[in-house]
């Protein structure tokens, strides 16, 4: 009898250890898919249209000219983030290659501001098709430099942005890039009073 308690008592141990080993197991399991799932990173998507307006355009050689620019927009996106904006800058054309210095103001529609400006094509692959002086189609890329609300969750992001050129001085432009999924709710859960 004294052995059968100590066989019962033994398995009950066992029982109970790999009762534990489970728990461990399905814990950790837990917690590593809450881990990655706050890590994993989220689609921010942009749509921007507007209209060009080339201030003053100078050329000083046939290879080379200067452009002051402006031009005015509307975004959304796929957050709560959507409004209007403007950029200023300049553009400057030198054997058929683009630089640019251009700066962007976006007000939301809860008056928050976020700038974001062009990437020089020294820091980024700047891929573009042009029709002989004028921007056609290009991919170019900005950083998000400053901004209140839900914009501050985006300043230092290098992003990359299809242009499109169209008629009578339009164009359209969308921008996909990745933030952290905490930064997405951030995002969505600011408010302003």
């Amino acid at each position: 009898m004294l052995i059968n308690n100590l066989k019962k008592e033994q398995l009950i141990q066992r029982t109970n250890m790999l009762k534990y080993k489970r728990y461990f197991f399905i814990n950790l399991i837990f917690m590593i898919y809450f881990l990655i799932k706050q890590a994993s990173p989220a689609q921010f998507e942009m749509s921007v249209t507007g209209t060009d307006n080339y201030l003053h355009n100078l050329d000083i050689k046939d290879t080379q000219s200067f452009i002051v620019y402006e031009n005015k927009f509307q975004f959304t996106t796929n957050t709560i983030i959507y409004g209007f904006g403007k950029c200023v800058g300049t553009i400057e054309m030198t054997n058929g290659q683009q630089d640019q210095n251009i700066i962007c103001q976006f007000k939301d529609n809860k008056k928050n501001i976020g700038y974001m400006r062009s990437v020089p094509a020294s820091e980024k692959n700047i891929k573009e098709l042009q029709i002989g002086k004028i921007i056609g189609t290009s991919i170019a890329y900005w950083e998000w430099v400053s901004g209140t609300g839900p914009f501050s969750e985006l300043i230092g992001l290098k992003i990359p942005c299809a242009y499109f050129a169209m008629e009578e001085s339009n164009w359209m432009s969308k921008c996909k890039f990745e933030i952290s999924d905490n930064s997405m709710k951030r995002i969505n859960g600011v408010t302003t009073d």
